[in-house]
């Protein structure tokens, strides 16, 4: 495994900016979700969609509101090892006596590291209501192709990459 340093630093720092992120995208999905489960309750007796009704059960949409302390700590051992063998031999002839030897070495170290890296983050971000939401993007939905584009944006949103 080959990981840079800057890399780990930099994952330490985003991710917790990622997660909010992604926590945005969520927020639009459970709101789309919401909004289909309320559909049959715009319809007045005749069939036909009542606006006003419309409004007022967006401003019961779910209201959300992201806070807290986010601790991120990354703990990295590297450890190599290193090994040194070798041998020598001789030997010596006089005649007819003959004499050998033979030396050898083994050498073996290892070596750890750590590193470890934390950071706190504090974590908040504006209420994520509904009503907002569509007011940011002169969004007024009167109608149920209004309410059906509604959904539609709200899970092309939440599915962004």
């Amino acid at each position: 495994m080959n990981i840079q340093l800057s890399d780990l630093y930099k994952e330490l720092f985003t991710s917790p900016l990622e997660a909010v992120c992604e926590t945005e995208k969520s927020y639009r999905k459970i709101w789309a979700k919401w909004i289909k489960s309320q559909k049959p309750f715009f319809r007045k007796d005749d069939g036909s969609i009542d606006a006003e009704q419309i409004r007022q059960l967006l401003n019961q949409a779910p209201v959300i509101e992201l806070d807290g302390t986010l601790d991120v700590d990354i703990t990295v051992r590297i450890a190599s090892v290193q090994k040194k063998e070798g041998s020598i031999s001789g030997g010596i002839r006089v005649g007819p006596v003959h004499s050998s030897g033979k030396y050898g070495f083994s050498n073996e170290s290892s070596l750890e590291s750590a590193l470890r890296a934390s950071t706190r983050f504090v974590i908040s971000n504006h209420k994520a209501d509904l009503n907002a939401f569509l007011l940011e993007r002169n969004l007024s939905p009167t109608s149920e192709e209004d309410i059906n584009r509604l959904i539609k944006s709200l899970e092309e949103e939440s599915n962004e990459q």
